[in-house]
């Protein structure tokens, strides 16, 4: 019968998980998952530093790598191109009106939509044919009912793609 015998020193006042000490933890799991007796003794030494050894008889299984965290994924920046907007009659849900109204929508893949109001269909200009300013008045809106979270958003600049560079003639 095989036995396999692992002892690890653990300093309390410093970093005590070592790889050493996550070896003698993968092979207790293993050998609990599989019914393998084993044992694991404490001794408290000196000071705050402690020896502990584990045990094991019989088949005794190679020591699984425990599993890691998910990794974070970073969600990219989500930079809006106006051109990306599409006018629909459902754009947005008006609280004081009590209906849909319609916009422009740029939705994101999360469910949610930078709405730019407009009664007219033409993107800067009102319904009675003036200009508008793009920049004021966007609303941020939940995509599948239109309601928004009370936000109107102001950009300060136009998006980077509306932005034009002047070129001096040399």
């Amino acid at each position: 019968m095989a036995c396999h015998r692992s002892t690890v020193y653990i300093n309390g006042g410093h970093a005590a998980v070592t790889p050493q000490f996550r070896f003698m933890i993968r092979l207790a799991v293993a050998c609990h998952a599989r019914g393998i007796p084993y044992e694991v003794e404490w001794a408290h030494e000196y000071f705050a530093r402690m020896r502990v050894t584990i045990t094991a008889r019989g088949g005794i299984p190679a020591a699984k790598a425990l599993p890691k965290p998910p990794r974070l994924r970073l969600v990219p920046d989500w930079r809006p191109a106006i051109w990306d907007a599409e006018y629909r009659l459902d754009a947005y849900f008006d609280g004081t009106l009590n209906r849909l109204r319609p916009g422009f929508v740029i939705p994101h893949s999360c469910g949610l939509s930078l709405v730019h109001p407009c009664e007219s269909g033409e993107l800067g200009v009102t319904e009675h044919g003036a200009d508008e300013d793009i920049r004021q008045n966007r609303l941020l809106t939940h995509t599948a009912s239109g309601r928004g979270f009370g936000l109107t958003l102001n950009f300060k600049r136009s998006p980077p793609d509306m932005r034009r560079t002047r070129r001096s003639a040399a």
